[in-house]
């Protein structure tokens, strides 16, 4: 070990130093202590960084959300943030219209509680990564040379501006609570197109017919989203109504 004071090189295991007797176990934890530190603001400036190309990204997408993109972690980001935004919404205006609904024979009003939102971000994600699946499907079966990866990428970069909607049903129920259900139709109506613009963007550049292939991913892709949705309706209604059940 090196006395970092005078530069004499000392045993491991000696505790002061031989030449000017300053202790070395500070020494070694002061160098411990500026390592760790140097490690820490590595990470920081990683975060970060992570931060600001995203938010690059984000502003990019906001502008020109129809350029293509192969950007696969900010594209997955967005699917996953949208995953998470839409089901917290969902919770809130719950919430919000049973406070606001009379339940005088209950102790307490009905509430959507963290399962629901589990559940609903489960089936939001599900919801995306069917479509991108049936995409990827389709467009193998057309036989075109395409990823799941730059599918993700390419409907994560078109859903940009649709978790700025997202974000706003999160915060305007708290000021105008009819706002919700046209930023949740919006929503709805994005998604539809951020779908047809991301299959489109395969095919266009060979010139392919896209009208059946489409139609067959609606098709197909709806009546799954039927079966899954009924479902989990029929579970959240029979949740509500032994909430309020009073018997």
């Amino acid at each position: 070990m090196i006395c970092k004071f005078c530069g004499t090189e000392n045993d491991e295991s000696a505790k002061f130093c031989t030449h000017c007797g300053r202790p070395l176990d500070n020494q070694e934890s002061a160098a411990h202590e500026q390592t760790a530190a140097t490690a820490s603001k590595g990470d920081i400036t990683i975060n970060t960084e992570l931060f600001s190309n995203y938010w690059s990204y984000v502003k990019n997408g906001l502008k020109s959300p129809g350029r293509l993109s192969e950007n696969f972690r900010d594209g997955l980001i967005t699917l996953v943030l949208l995953s998470v935004f839409v089901p917290l919404s969902l919770v809130i205006i719950g919430n919000r219209l049973f406070q606001t609904l009379n339940f005088s024979f209950l102790s307490s009003a009905p509430t959507l509680g963290f399962n629901f939102f589990i559940r609903g971000l489960l089936i939001m994600a599900a919801y995306l990564a069917l479509y991108a699946l049936l995409i990827f499907i389709f467009l193998k079966i057309a036989k075109f040379p395409v990823t799941y990866r730059s599918i993700i990428a390419r409907l994560g970069h078109l859903c940009v501006p649709l978790l700025l909607v997202s974000a706003a049903m999160i915060i305007l129920p708290f000021i105008f609570e009819s706002s919700y259900i046209y930023l949740f139709s919006l929503l709805l109506i994005g998604l539809q197109i951020a779908f047809f613009m991301t299959l489109y963007s395969f095919c266009k550049p060979s010139g392919f017919d896209t009208f059946y292939l489409i139609t067959a991913c609606q098709v197909v892709y709806n009546i799954i989203l039927f079966v899954i949705l009924k479902q989990y309706l029929i579970v959240i209604i029979q949740q509500i109504m032994n909430s309020i059940n009073p018997f």
